[in-house]
């Protein structure tokens, strides 16, 4: 009995991968870079994807908003080989009048290990 309901979970975590331990994402944004101009387009797009060797899956790209006062967050959605990036850019009352380029990185553990459609879109 015992090795039939081991069989089983192992059949179950094979099936359904994604149901024993989802993706984390780990999001966060990058100062100013004053190599990119700001005016040019596109106003976003991907620079890098890549797999760490500790299993992270890491994807670097841009969104361009102000130099200050902007907040950008964000999140992912994932339809097989496609992984999608969603960045939300809001902004309070006080924003600076300068625009700038700030790198978003995305870092996932716990994705399944396959290349990746990746792109980076407004969420929304």
């Amino acid at each position: 009995m015992r090795k039939t309901i081991a069989a089983l979970i192992i059949i179950l975590m094979l099936v359904f991968p994604g149901c024993v331990s989802q993706p984390e994402l780990r999001f966060s944004t990058a100062p100013c870079d004053q190599d990119m101009d700001p005016y040019a387009k596109p106003a976003a797009g991907m620079l890098d994807d890549r797999w760490e060797d500790d299993g992270t899956f890491v994807a670097e790209g841009f969104v361009k908003t102000y130099c200050g006062g902007a907040n950008i967050t964000g999140s992912y959605m994932l339809q097989g080989n496609d992984l999608v990036l969603k960045y939300r850019i809001t902004t309070g009352e006080a924003v600076t009048s300068c625009l700038c380029a700030h790198k978003v990185i995305y870092e996932f553990t716990n994705l399944q290990r396959r290349d990746y459609n990746v792109t980076l879109v407004p969420e929304g």
